[in-house]
């Protein structure tokens, strides 16, 4: 008589599937608009200072981008994308979102258009061609 297994139950990561995080930009819709170098309006800047990571303080700025309508690969619309400060706070892009949070608060700011670009780990915004 041949014996019968008990069939392992499922685990969190074999039934868990990743609906994205509401209007943030989730890990491949990001990497579709740096891979695309997708030219993004930012329309906010804010500065979160009470964000956790892993239940330490990791301040950080989150963009609300324009994402243009039939992005491949991404949903279009505001979207938001989180920036962890670095450690001193004096990284290019904390210096740019800083100085955006107060810009695109003034009357009469221009529009900003960037794109994305990755270097290592690091997520740059620069200035798109016109």
């Amino acid at each position: 008589m041949a014996t019968r297994t008990k069939k392992a139950a499922a685990g969190f990561w074999d039934t868990y599937k990743d609906e994205g995080g509401g209007k943030y930009l989730t890990a491949p819709e990001k990497a579709a608009l740096i891979d695309g170098a997708v030219p993004l309006e930012i329309v906010g800047v804010r500065y979160d200072e009470k964000n956790q990571f892993q239940g330490n303080a990791a301040p950080r700025y989150v963009v609300t981008f324009n994402v243009p309508a039939g992005t491949k690969g991404v949903n279009d619309g505001e979207r938001f994308a989180g920036f962890a400060i670095s450690d001193d706070g004096e990284s290019s892009r904390d210096r740019l979102l800083g100085a955006l949070d107060e810009y695109l608060q003034t009357p009469g700011a221009e529009k900003v258009v960037v794109v994305m670009e990755k270097v290592g780990q690091f997520v740059s915004l620069v200035k798109a061609d016109a």
